[in-house]
């Protein structure tokens, strides 16, 4: 299974989506759902956040809906709060380059409330930017402004 992981992670790095992804499913396929769950989980993730970079459209919706999959329940204990947040943070960015900028806010603020909770400076710091850049999609610069200085803040 990790060898498959490593391959479809090279191929994820060299944008070619198609290979990731199959590698990407081997490893998954290696990993029992019920007594391998970290890795199983690991490797959905890295599906869908291959998948939201493809060229497709369908494909981009195809890895969202299946990192949205991974939000509630299975995936997630107190342990793996960190990539919790690094899932929303995903998604949230993934649906505002859709244009969805309701669904992209929620995801965004609740990877927010996670990364102040576990006090990582530097992962706080990401998911400021991230809410900087998604006030300047929405056009609203002082709020931008606001979340990139406390982004630059919380990254000393």
């Amino acid at each position: 299974a990790k060898s498959y992981f490593e391959l479809g992670e090279y191929f994820r790095l060299q944008n070619d989506v198609e290979k990731a992804v199959d590698y990407f499913e081997r490893s998954r396929a290696q990993y029992d759902e019920g007594s391998e769950k970290d890795g199983y989980c690991s490797t959905t993730f890295h599906i869908g956040i291959t998948l939201k970079k493809a060229e497709s459209e369908t494909k981009q919706r195809e890895g969202i809906e299946l990192l949205e999959s991974l939000t509630e329940g299975y995936c997630w204990d107190k342990k793996s709060l960190y990539k919790k947040g690094v899932l929303l943070n995903n998604l949230g960015s993934a649906f505002v380059s859709i244009g969805d900028l309701v669904k992209g806010e929620q995801y965004l603020y609740r990877a927010l409330e996670i990364k102040k909770e576990i006090g990582n400076p530097v992962s706080l710091a990401y998911t400021l930017n991230e809410l900087s850049s998604f006030y300047l999609e929405k056009e609203d610069p002082k709020q931008a402004l606001d979340f990139a200085q406390e982004a630059l803040a919380n990254a000393k």
